[in-house]
């Protein structure tokens, strides 16, 4: 199988995320215990209500149709520390494409990871919206939520990281 430039990029955070997680990994979730925990519970509570919404149906209506906002380029937005974040909370980082012409994170049950990019927590399309119609003001305040959260740890890990060399 051959494996694009693009891909390969790709690959190679996921190692050094993976590299990184073996060396720090068990230190990071002991400092970092309280944070991952509300980090988790603020994906679950997005993803809950974009069920409950409806939105992963449509979402997943529209990839069947070639017309998915996951495009091949958002994958290159994430970087080592974005990866890492997700093996800490215990994503399991796939080192291969499920699905041709999506970003390389998507697989065949809608996005492996758990922490995403602003992006693909924030993103919607006017069919989203339109399914959402007012509630689409309490799903902004949730990503939020979510997005912050991730932010802010995501910078105290480099941080540590950085003092740790």
């Amino acid at each position: 199988m051959c494996v694009s430039n693009e891909d390969e990029k790709v690959i190679r955070k996921v190692r050094k995320a993976r590299e990184l997680y073996r060396l720090h990994g068990r230190d990071l979730k002991e400092e970092f215990a309280e944070e991952l925990q509300k980090l988790e519970k603020a994906i679950e509570k997005t993803q809950k209500f974009m069920r409950d919404s409806g939105l992963p149906e449509l979402c997943k209506e529209c990839a069947l149709e070639g017309k998915c906002c996951c495009r091949p380029w958002v994958a290159e937005l994430f970087d080592v520390y974005d990866l890492l974040l997700n093996a800490l909370l215990d994503v399991d980082l796939p080192e291969s494409r499920e699905v041709e012409g999506l970003c390389f994170f998507v697989g065949k049950n809608g996005c492996r990871l758990k922490v995403r990019q602003v992006i693909c927590v924030d993103f919607l399309c006017p069919k989203a919206e339109e399914l959402l119609g007012e509630k689409e003001f309490e799903l902004r305040r949730i990503e939020g939520e979510e997005l912050e959260l991730a932010f802010i740890l995501k910078e105290k890990i480099k941080k540590k990281l950085m003092q740790s060399r």
